[in-house]
């Protein structure tokens, strides 16, 4: 599943302390292959391809370094302390807990008519193109980004992400917190 914006997707990039840091690049038709996000659900007796419930703890790994996103208490590079850094953490699934997010679904308060499981349990699931907000277990924090955090040459001088923005975690609800899945390969059918 890849978690994108109206404009972006989600890329990872090795920074200096070693972590790779979570940002975002528009979409661009020769943007030859979209960084996918691999949701792994952490709450127990889930299968494989089982529909992601409202209030369920996942992990998001990226498929291409097979790192987790990631927060903990370090302030995000470009947001001058206002913002908790996100970055790819672990391998392979493995990691702790700073790599566990919840998914809040906008439309929690009802059912959706094509998820079928909701009407018998009572516990809507996140499908395709519905937002969400993602908030990070430790921290409480919701996973964030918006135009005022972005790479240029002034913060970041000849280096590969200028012009993309930085992905970080911060207390507010708002539209930058507010998150989709678009492309991707859904398991389970139908547009959930």
């Amino acid at each position: 599943m890849v978690l994108v914006t109206t404009l972006t997707v989600i890329g990872l990039l090795r920074k200096a302390t070693g972590l790779l840091h979570a940002t975002l690049v528009r979409l661009h038709a020769e943007y030859s292959a979209l960084q996918a996000i691999t949701v792994l659900m952490l709450d127990s007796c889930v299968t494989a391809g089982a529909k992601i419930r409202c209030g369920s703890t996942i992990r998001l790994e990226h498929v291409n370094t097979r790192r987790n996103l990631h927060s903990h208490d370090f302030s995000s590079p470009l947001s001058n302390g206002r913002y908790a850094e996100v970055s790819g953490f672990g391998v392979a699934g493995d990691g702790d807990s700073g790599d566990s997010w919840i998914v809040e679904c906008e439309n929690a308060q009802q059912c959706q008519a094509t998820d079928k499981d909701c009407h018998s349990t009572g516990v809507p699931s996140w499908g395709r193109d519905e937002l969400v907000r993602l908030r990070h277990v430790v921290s409480g924090k919701y996973l964030r980004t918006d135009h005022a955090v972005r790479f240029d040459q002034s913060n970041c001088p000849r280096c590969p992400i200028v012009g993309q923005q930085e992905v970080n975690a911060g207390q507010s609800l708002d539209d930058a917190t507010l998150w989709f899945a678009g492309e991707g390969i859904y398991m389970g059918g139908g547009s959930e």
